[in-house]
């Protein structure tokens, strides 16, 4: 990531009954809601999966700027979560890696939390014993930050892509591209691919379709300018 952009939305962050903190390191600046103040954990899992990352790249340069999934084999977290996320989605590893991130922090806080939420340049990893209700930002859009997708009891990944906004790559055109699903890794490799997929208005329909017939996807939901696109298990609310 080359600049920072200031996410203006955390500040919309409303909850009574979680303690919310943030920690950077370096590029990576992650958000984070718990029961309990946990900052310390937060910092080394951060500091953990960064290096882990680091030295997966340092052997095998290709898992970082490829566009495809790659020929290559690991059963460490997060390394395994992204290698399987871009096989689902044929896009690269990379295009995991925030979600990967989230996951990483997340699982770890949960050994001294019963609920947390991380998020990571939009990408969100939730788990959480009531309902959480996640404000949709499309830059832009007419219908930015004018609706919520309501987050069931459990935990999930909700990731969000866009060609419009943030410095991630992105092919397409979307406002906002968001995926659900059970795996934040996943979700965030979803979210990039649909994102790709949407060239204008008339991709969205198609497009979530698309994402949501793909394994262990639940839901999907995309804008474009005034539109909107959703399939699956998304449930938008009112703010």
């Amino acid at each position: 990531m080359s600049h920072y952009q200031k996410r203006f939305y955390r500040d919309l962050h409303n909850s009574s009954t979680l303690k919310s903190y943030q920690v950077t390191i370096e590029e990576s600046d992650i958000y984070i809601a718990s029961t309990n103040f946990t900052i310390d954990t937060a910092k080394k899992s951060l500091q953990d999966v960064r290096n882990i990352i680091k030295e997966c790249i340092e052997v095998n340069p290709n898992f970082l700027t490829s566009l495809q999934p790659i020929d290559m084999h690991s059963f460490t977290p997060p390394i395994s979560w992204m290698l399987n996320a871009s096989k689902i989605c044929s896009v690269g590893p990379m295009a995991a890696v925030a979600g990967a991130v989230s996951k990483y922090v997340g699982e770890s806080l949960l050994l001294e939390n019963d609920e947390v939420i991380v998020e990571n340049g939009g990408d969100i990893f939730i788990s959480s014993k009531s309902t959480r209700k996640i404000l949709v930002f499309a830059g832009n859009s007419p219908v930015s930050m004018k609706m919520a997708i309501e987050i069931p009891t459990g935990t999930y990944g909700i990731c969000t892509s866009a060609g419009k906004v943030g410095p991630s790559l992105s092919l397409g055109q979307a406002d906002a591209a968001i995926v659900l699903s059970k795996d934040c890794a996943l979700s965030d490799a979803a979210a990039t691919q649909l994102g790709n997929y949407i060239k204008d208005e008339t991709y969205l329909e198609k497009s979530v379709k698309k994402i949501v017939s793909l394994p262990n996807i639940m839901g999907a939901m995309a804008i474009c300018n005034d539109k909107i696109a959703a399939s699956g298990q998304i449930k938008l609310t009112s703010v």
